[in-house]
């Protein structure tokens, strides 16, 4: 079912004659709802509702990660190595010492990253970034 719905959620409507069992194996199969007929119309437009708000969290989910992808690409070198550094959970310090870079330089170079990605936290930067698809590194660079 699921190589077969070109990215389309899948309804799918059959007698189950009372068996739950048959729509929890097409749900495991891919399906977003079953509907056991005979169904009321009301029935048929949840299930359609909800296959649609599906479709939109996908859309929002996708278009947010390109987002993140982009902003990431147009960093500039230095903030682009900044960032590295803090993923790989150095510290203001560590990251000047690193980069040859003064700790306050450093710090700018993360406020705006953290701008530019809409950040408000730590944290909340790694997940945009995880999100985009960089992986956090291990201290020292090793992986």
């Amino acid at each position: 079912m699921k190589a077969r719905r070109a990215g389309l959620p899948v309804i799918v409507v059959g007698d189950a004659r009372g068996d739950i069992a048959v729509g929890v194996q097409a749900m495991k199969a891919g399906a977003v709802d079953f509907l056991d007929v005979p169904y009321r119309p009301e029935q048929l437009l949840d299930a359609l509702a909800s296959a649609q708000a599906g479709i939109r969290e996908t859309a929002d989910r996708n278009e947010a990660v390109e987002l993140a992808k982009a902003r990431i690409a147009a960093l500039p070198t230095r903030e682009r190595e900044v960032l590295d550094g803090l993923l790989a959970g150095g510290t203001n310090k560590t990251i000047a010492r690193d980069l040859g870079l003064s700790p306050r330089t450093v710090e700018a170079h993360r406020a705006r990253i953290m701008e530019r990605l809409g950040a408000q936290s730590l944290p909340e930067l790694v997940q945009i970034t995880v999100m985009a698809g960089l992986q956090t590194k291990p201290p020292g660079g090793q992986d």
